[in-house]
């Protein structure tokens, strides 16, 4: 978190410029809260990461881990 925002937290005195700067965070924060695909993305992220750093791999999270393969003819007309 910015240091700006900790002072904000916690009432230090802040210059017009600061508070702006602040306000602007708030907003933008606020904005990507109430963004379903942003939260996604950042979550995709983090499991991203450890999936990548625990399988000793790189890319998107699903490349590579998983195939789909064609059912055979006799199984498909099934369901």
């Amino acid at each position: 978190m910015p240091m700006l925002m900790d002072d904000w937290r916690v009432g230090k005195q802040q210059s017009n410029a600061q508070q702006e700067v602040v306000a602007e965070l708030i907003a933008k924060w606020h904005k990507r809260l109430k963004d379903i695909s942003w939260f996604m993305r950042c979550l995709n992220e983090d499991i991203t990461r450890r999936a990548n750093q625990e399988d000793k791999c790189m890319g998107h999270f699903w490349e590579g881990r998983f195939k789909s393969q064609a059912a055979c003819n006799r199984l498909s007309g099934l369901g």
